[in-house]
C-alpha cells in the first residue's frame, strides 16, 4: 500500500498549469486532475522538467491506462508529444516516474479517492 499526498487540480486553470515550471515533485507527492465526466483525456509536458507516470482512472478510481511522460525542453508547444488516455477517464494522477511500479499499480488497480 502506498500513500500519496496529492494536490488537486479541479478548475480549468489549475488543470492547465499542472506541474509546469516546478524543479521537482517530492517522492510521495502527486497531482490529481479531476474532470466532470469520463472522457478521452489528453496531456502534454509543456514546461514540465522531470519525467512522470500518469495514471488515468475511471469514475470509480480504477486504473484504465498508465503511461510514462518524458520532458521535452525547448520543443514548441505544437510539436510536443500528446499523451491520450487509452480509455475514457475522469481522473488523471501524475506522480514521479517509477512510483506506479513501486506501488504495484497496474491497469485494473483501484485507487481509493475517498479522502479527496
Amino acid at each position: 500500500t502506498c500513500f500519496l499526498r496529492l494536490e488537486i487540480a479541479r478548475t480549468p486553470d489549475e488543470r492547465t498549469r499542472g506541474l509546469m515550471n516546478r524543479p521537482m515533485l517530492d517522492q510521495n507527492h502527486g497531482m490529481l486532475f479531476v474532470y466532470e465526466n469520463e472522457a478521452s483525456l489528453k496531456f502534454w509536458m509543456l514546461d514540465t522538467l522531470f519525467p512522470l507516470d500518469i495514471l488515468f482512472l475511471d469514475s470509480k478510481g480504477r486504473v484504465v491506462d498508465i503511461q510514462t511522460m518524458i520532458p521535452q525542453p525547448g520543443v514548441n508547444p505544437e510539436s510536443l508529444q500528446v499523451y491520450i488516455s487509452g480509455e475514457p477517464a475522469q481522473f488523471a494522477l501524475e506522480v514521479n516516474n517509477g512510483i506506479a511500479a513501486i506501488c504495484g499499480l497496474m491497469i485494473g488497480s483501484i485507487i481509493d479517492l475517498s479522502q479527496i
